[in-house]
């Protein structure tokens, strides 16, 4: 046991130094074997509360993607990307800025960003494009000052990819960069005709006799951690509703490829599919994540994300198992499109990795998160959450006032975050914590 100890401690050591090495660096261009030349658009397609375990590309050839798996042959494809919170709000500001949330500093409900801090759309409008203000979400004062133009009124909302179709024909004839943020996976769960044919039914609950649980997630936008309780069998149905929303979704996208092709912009536009988050399904005790469970967490099934890179004939297809971060796609947008990249950002290029080039990566995740999220109360917004993911560890912070609380997993042996071994590696549970404490200095 004490040898193993010690090889566990080591390992992490030399992973650590990684992090460490990186912290206060910014972000860095390398090279590209095919530089993307002309006129190339940027759609970033953002999906609600998304686990890549529900995506066949990602090892789940059951599951009902074959037209996102059929991108993914063609694009690049992060098998270890990872969100830096987990509720929408932080993540999808951290994708924008390039930076993590306690720098952002946007990660509570009321919140804005500094008008000085250096943005994704603002740096594509310094290069020509017209960013439009589509995503419903531009209306809360959480994405307030990114940079974005006023869309033309009737299409403000952007809740449906019908909304995303008709900005796409307004703007075809210019270089565009267009946020659309899918929100149909989120809670409540509802498997609207014809993706409820994908769900079985038991006699109980065709009588209408189901768990409080289960009726809660059918119904519910906010279902607090404890309100309800979930019985046994809830957690098939759970994910069925789950997986038929995901069959909605891959329609979704296969209708947007039709469109792209149709209007000319399929060879010009590099699409870029990922989430803000993940979502829980019953694998620690509960369902949803910090906004809708009031109680979050920061396990793998909440911040493991989708990030799928596709531009036919611009991009070489792979399969990268580097791990990876929300804050490195800004960067890395910049980098492909040979545009500067401001020194203020956080994240790293991943185009030396879509490249082959995997020397001097670090290998870490930061994720950072309120104890409520967007509905989080006053009492809520001062409890933190922190965790830091390398390939092969990661701990969890739960600071509550001063009092913190830590939770230590070797992914290698654990994947699925079962056994705290926090107590059992004192050593390597300092690095992580002193290493935390870096970040947020």
């Amino acid at each position: 046991m004490r040898g193993l100890c010690l090889r566990l401690i080591n390992h992490a050591q030399g992973a650590l130094f990684f992090a460490i090495l990186f912290l206060t660096s910014s972000a860095y261009t390398v090279g590209f074997a095919n530089e993307l030349n002309g006129h190339v658009n940027v759609l970033l397609f953002s999906v609600d509360s998304f686990r890549p375990d529900y995506i066949g590309c990602y090892g789940e050839s059951e599951k009902q993607t074959p037209v996102i798996d059929s991108i993914a042959k063609k694009g690049v494809v992060f098998r270890n990307a990872f969100s830096q919170s987990a509720w929408t709000t932080p993540g999808m500001l951290s994708i924008f800025t390039s930076l993590y949330p306690h720098s952002h500093k946007v990660g509570s409900r009321g919140k804005s960003l500094d008008k000085n801090v250096a943005t994704l759309p603002k740096a594509l409008k310094a290069q020509g494009y017209s960013a439009p203000a589509f995503s419903y979400l531009i209306r809360d004062p959480n994405y307030f000052n990114l940079g974005f133009d006023p869309a033309p009124p009737e299409l403000r909302e952007g809740k449906s990819v019908d909304d995303l179709f008709k900005l796409l024909e307004i703007y075809k004839e210019k270089k565009f960069f267009i946020w659309f943020h899918n929100k149909y996976i989120h809670l409540p769960y509802k498997a609207h005709p014809p993706y409820d044919q994908l769900l079985t039914q038991t006699a109980e609950e065709d009588r209408g006799k189901i768990s409080s649980g289960l009726f809660a997630v059918k119904n519910n936008v906010v279902v607090k951690n404890g309100s309800v309780e979930f019985k046994k069998g809830d957690k098939q149905r759970i994910q069925e509703l789950y997986n038929a929303n995901v069959k909605r979704l891959d329609d979704d996208v296969a209708r947007l490829i039709e469109k792209l092709k149709e209007l000319g912009l399929i060879n010009n536009t590099l699409l870029i599919i990922t989430a803000d988050h993940g979502e829980e399904l019953l694998d620690h005790g509960f369902v949803g994540h910090a906004s809708t469970s009031l109680s979050a967490k920061l396990y793998d099934e909440i911040i493991h994300i989708p990030l799928i890179f596709y531009l036919p004939g611009g991009l070489e297809p792979g399969r990268i198992n580097t791990q990876v971060q929300q804050v490195d796609i800004f960067p890395t947008i910049l980098d492909m499109l040979n545009i500067p990249i401001p020194a203020t950002l956080q994240g790293n290029s991943m185009k030396g990795l879509i490249n082959g080039q995997k020397d001097d990566w670090p290998e870490f995740a930061l994720s950072e998160t309120n104890k409520g999220g967007y509905q989080s109360t006053e009492e809520m917004k001062k409890i933190i959450l922190t965790s830091l993911r390398t390939p092969d560890w990661k701990v969890i912070c739960e600071d509550n006032h001063g009092n913190k609380e830590y939770e230590l997993y070797y992914l290698k042996d654990d994947p699925h975050e079962r056994n705290n071994i926090y107590e059992q590696f004192p050593n390597t549970s300092r690095l992580f914590e002193e290493v935390m404490d870096k970040f947020k200095n």
